[in-house]
């Protein structure tokens, strides 16, 4: 007899009438573990699992052994898998389901088995795609029922938890004695399919992938439904008819969608056989594989516009419905003939943006359809309706669903860092989902994913203090939708923060609260994240210094930190867009000519929506606004080298392609979004309007007509927009009783390609959409008595020197500087000690607040804004004698706010250079607003 690994008490661990047998006794082991199947990859990785779990809680070293060497005399076999041996000892086949597995605890013996089988091809494109890591015997897809026995094994009988991935996510309690009790249970999930994808898999930390396996998430055989129509774009030379007519040319590209490979035609016979022969062949070489795609690329927003495609437009069923008909009669079509070489595989489809809603017609039996939502939306009642409508639809249907959600908040800073826990939204969906037979849910998760930001790589498990509670509350949940989840969150407080679990509990509840009254990061508040800061300073105080539950805390607060300073930097210092009030009526929208109307008026130069400099070929935009007596003044000036270019087709109101045209698009609203206007005017003043919804996830109301004036005059070289937005429209009868407001003014320039403009706009906006009102400016009403005069540098005298600034030798104006724009550049010549520029004096109101705001780059300076009291005699502000401009050489934005002294009644603004450093020669600076808060 072979040498055991290890010292066995040679004693039966269990006598007669005992309830339960001891598998380690003070330390030392009363067992083997025996991999039935060693070749099956996830029975190889259970007995690592097991031995190794129960190391770390007893002290153990457990032997692990093939299924032929003996067993020590004495031990306990711990059977893993199945075999011919645990038929003989009583596995039931017939009973273990998808996923699912036996536990059966005997005197004698103990068995955990289920059906395992890795799916270890890899026959998708594309780097993400790949879901496996056979070197670590790590694979998405297959059938694991040993490896889930094991792992609810240690959990429900050893107590041991695996939160969050790493050793820091780890819970596992100690003892010199783990004992399993005797009996028998066979277990499954509700759901089949538990697909977690957070992480690129193949690049992926192997702690991560352990914690998704200790989670139990499984792809079972693979139905991978995700964008396909790219296999077909190797036949776009020999067969261009099998794609997409879009405007007059076949799609190739990405003329009608999102990203590239182009688009199909959705009713060509011999494209859609073509496509049906590829995916028979596909199952010829992976008969373990059930499902293949056909899915269009993403974004798909136009179909093929030959007749036969076009007669299947389904707008009767919606906005996203549209395409519903058209994608679904391609995706019945090809089922239909892969039925005929494979009727036991599936063709899968998803219901996606513009084909979300089930087609007018019934499907074959091989379509399984996978309905993309978030679920996060489901705290709007109208979008919760929409969705479960959609899944009890296609369920009625006698249709396989399947769902693909995706549990981030928004995969782009700042949103990102918002704390987020929806717990009670997981548990009600995944109800309804089992109840309606829902087979399981993909869950993307990965911050790579949709377009998120790529300082985050595909190999990160990306904050994971932050994420991890409701990517282990969910797959839970997808195990067993009927758990207690207020009793599951109560020992997670308890088990992951120790000591600090009272204020960790208020900081998550929080969370969960906060989400369900906002739903979108724009509405979190200042004080909502201050909130959430001292919980989790309260909750780091209380652990002893080097535990692991400070560690847990602290991890979480250096991962939000970065996110909290953003949005206290948004909030706390938000742009401001000023406009001048009147000092006399001027019809702003006729005729009327003269200087008037728009003397001393600001001038905001518009930038790209990303907040990029304008390149050298971009013309300029440029906007001027007036608090008139009867309303909002705007005068915007669009440069446009190429007048032929410009695209109008729109000449109706309320046209919804307006927005594709050269256009300008107006946001004014208030700080809760109450009162919430929107416009769109093109260049042949064809107007949009429509009163938002408070919640940015919701229609507006289109039928709401405003009373905007637009006239549009064309130039050879620009076109020039004058519109006036009536008080009424901002719910005032008077200037004076306007709300303070939020603005953003956005330039769409097509340059002739109405499918790929570009956006400027007053402030970058950091998001995807243009309704983002987070990013969106105060709107300021200027008094002409606080406005500098000629803050941008535009008027110079017969000379060439600047009016309304007192310069030196050193301060240069720049005409036709190679950004479009006039500045003023500020150097101390060798020799001197230094060179200012000084504006004439402003009359301000004491005691009040006021905001300096001016753009800046090159070398370091310094501004001062210099006060005067009524006898001419310069006051100091004690707190602010001057702003330090740092060194930058890009062009960037400075807002500084500071206390009008008490007897001031003048203030003056001097900006300063000192010396000549790189990176450019001087200080430059533009834009510069000064005004007091009456």
């Amino acid at each position: 007899m072979m040498k055991p690994a290890c010292c066995f008490l040679l004693v039966l661990a269990v006598t007669l009438g005992a309830s339960e047998v001891l598998l380690v006794k003070q330390g030392a082991p009363q067992c083997v573990i025996v991999k039935e199947a060693p070749a099956e990859p996830f029975v190889r990785l259970a007995a690592r699992e097991l031995a190794e779990h129960l190391r770390l809680r007893t002290g153990a070293e457990i032997p692990v052994l093939p299924p032929d060497q003996p067993v020590p005399e004495g031990a306990i076999p711990v059977y893993l898998g199945l075999s011919e041996r645990t038929r003989s000892l009583g596995v039931d086949e017939g009973r273990l389901a998808p996923g699912g597995f036996l536990l059966k605890v005997t005197p004698q013996y103990v068995i955990i088995a289920g059906r395992d089988h890795a799916i270890a091809k890899e026959p998708f494109r594309g780097h993400p795609f790949i879901y496996c890591r056979p070197k670590l015997d790590y694979y998405s897809s297959g059938e694991r029922g040993t490896l889930n026995g094991v792992c609810r094994t240690l959990r429900d009988h050893a107590g041991i938890r695996h939160y969050m991935w790493g050793e820091l996510g780890a819970v596992i309690p100690q003892s010199p004695d783990f004992a399993l009790p005797l009996g028998e249970r066979y277990e499954a999930p509700a759901f089949r399919y538990r697909h977690f994808a957070p992480v690129w898999y193949r690049d992926a930390q192997p702690e991560g992938l352990a914690w998704l396996h200790r989670l139990c998430t499984s792809w079972y055989d693979m139905p991978f439904i995700n964008h396909s129509f790219f296999v077909m774009h190797r036949l776009k030379d020999t067969h261009p008819e099998y794609f997409a007519l879009i405007d007059g040319q076949r799609d190739f590209d990405n003329l009608s969608t999102a990203n590239h490979f182009g688009n199909l035609c959705l009713t060509n016979p011999e494209g859609i056989r073509a496509f049906a022969d590829f995916i028979s062949r596909f199952f010829d070489r992976h008969p373990d594989l059930a499902v293949y795609p056909v899915v269009p690329q993403d974004g798909l927003h136009r179909i093929c516009e030959c007749p036969d495609c076009q007669k299947l437009l389904s707008p009767q069923l919606g906005p996203n419905g549209r395409h519903s008909d058209a994608v679904f009669h391609f995706v019945a079509e090809i089922a239909k003939e892969v039925a005929k070489r494979h009727p036991d595989k599936f063709v899968g489809a998803l219901a996606y943006e513009r084909y979300r809603m089930p087609p007018t017609f019934q499907l074959p039996p091989n379509v399984l359809v996978q309905i993309c939502y978030r679920r996060q939306d489901l705290r709007r009642p109208e979008r919760k309706a929409e969705i479960e409508g959609v899944i009890r639809e296609f369920r009625k249907r006698g249709v396989q669903v399947m769902v693909w959600t995706y549990p981030l908040f928004n995969h782009i800073p700042p949103s990102r860092g918002v704390p987020l826990l929806y717990s009670g939204i997981l548990q009600e969906n995944l109800r309804f989902l089992r109840d309606q037979g829902v087979l399981g849910e993909k869950s993307e998760a990965s911050y790579c994913s949709g377009g998120g930001d790529q300082d985050v790589h595909g190999h990160v498990f990306a904050l994971p203090a932050s994420t991890h509670l409701n990517d282990y509350v969910r797959t839970q949940l997808l195990w067993n939708p009927d758990l207690d989840v207020m009793e599951l969150l109560e020992e997670y407080y308890t088990l992951f923060y120790g000591p600090a679990a009272a204020p960790m509990r208020e900081f998550w509840q929080l969370a969960e609260r906060l989400f369900l009254e906002h739903g979108e990061f724009e509405r979190y508040t200042a004080d909502d994240f201050h909130a959430f800061q001292t919980w989790l300073e309260k909750a780091a105080e209380l652990p002893p210094e080097k535990s692991i539950y400070r560690s847990r805390v602290q991890l979480l607060q250096n991962e939000l930190a970065p996110y909290f300073k953003l949005f206290f930097t948004l909030k706390e210092r938000m742009p401001v867009i000023t406009a001048t009030i009147a000092e006399a009526k001027h019809d702003f929208t006729g005729a009327e000519q003269g200087t008037g109307r728009w003397t001393d008026t600001p001038l905001h130069r518009l930038i790209p929506k990303s907040g990029r400099e304008l390149r050298l070929d971009e013309p300029a935009t440029t906007a001027r606004m007036v608090a008139a007596d009867d309303g909002l003044a705007i005068q915007v000036i669009a440069q446009e080298p190429d007048m032929g270019s410009i695209v109008a087709k729109c000449t109706q109101r309320d046209a919804r392609s307006l927005w594709k045209d050269d256009c300008l698009e107006l946001f004014l609203l208030t700080e809760d979004r109450s009162l919430n206007r929107h416009y769109i005017v093109n260049t042949l003043g064809a107007i949009f309007d429509i009163a938002q919804n408070r919640d940015i996830g919701l229609p507006g109301d289109v039928n709401w007509t405003g009373g905007l004036q637009a006239r549009i005059e064309k130039r050879t070289d620009s076109w020039v927009a004058n519109l006036l937005v009536p008080w009424g429209d901002l719910g005032a009868e008077t200037r004076e009783s306007v709300p303070p407001l939020r603005i953003q003014l956005y330039r769409r320039r097509t340059g002739g390609d109405a499918a790929n403009g570009e956006y400027y706009c007053l402030t970058p906006v950091n998001d995807q959409h243009n309704y983002s009102a987070l990013f969106f400016p105060a709107l300021r009403f200027l008094p002409l008595h606080n406005r500098l005069a000629n803050p941008s540098f535009e008027v110079l005298d017969k000379e060439g020197a600047l009016i309304g600034w007192r310069t030196a030798e050193g301060v240069v104006s720049q005409q036709g500087s190679a950004d479009g724009t006039r500045h003023i550049t500020i150097a101390a010549p060798a020799g001197a000690k230094y060179r200012d520029a000084r504006s004439l004096p402003v009359s301000v109101s004491p005691d009040t607040e006021y905001l300096l705001r001016f753009r800046h780059r090159g070398s370091t300076g310094f501004a001062y804004v210099m006060f005067f009291n009524a006898e001419g005699k310069h006051i100091s502000e004690p707190e602010h004698p001057f702003w330090g401009i740092r060194s930058t050489a890009e062009w960037t934005m400075m807002q500084v706010r500071g206390r009008v002294p008490a007897n001031a009644v003048a203030a003056a603004i001097n900006f300063r250079n000192f010396k000549t450093t790189p990176p450019a020669n001087g200080t430059e600076i533009d834009a510069v607003e000064f005004f007091v808060k009456p």
